[in-house]
């Protein structure tokens, strides 16, 4: 009798969560497809393109600024006490 009960809770633990989310997909309403248009391209937008009457302002050509140089980096922690960048401690 206790090889049956387990059997039915072993079933029940199984078939639970799959009824439970094949009763939620039948009382879920069915949606419409969505309005999208069939043809999508690269490069285009369903927004009108604004008008100008004025050209594109281009910019000159400039060297970018220079950046400061970057800050020294502290190395003083990392172990490696040798010149050739071994530790003195391996051996």
């Amino acid at each position: 009798m206790a090889r049956i009960r387990s059997i039915v809770a072993v079933i029940a633990v199984l078939a639970l969560p799959g009824l439970a989310a094949l009763t939620g997909l039948m009382l879920a309403p069915a949606a419409p497809p969505p309005n999208v248009p069939s043809v999508v391209r690269i490069g285009e937008s369903n927004t009108p393109r604004p008008a100008t009457s004025a050209p594109p302002t281009t910019r000159t050509t400039s060297a970018p600024p220079q950046l400061p140089p970057p800050p020294p980096v502290d190395d003083s922690d990392d172990g490696d006490d040798g010149p050739d960048g071994a530790d003195d401690d391996d051996g």
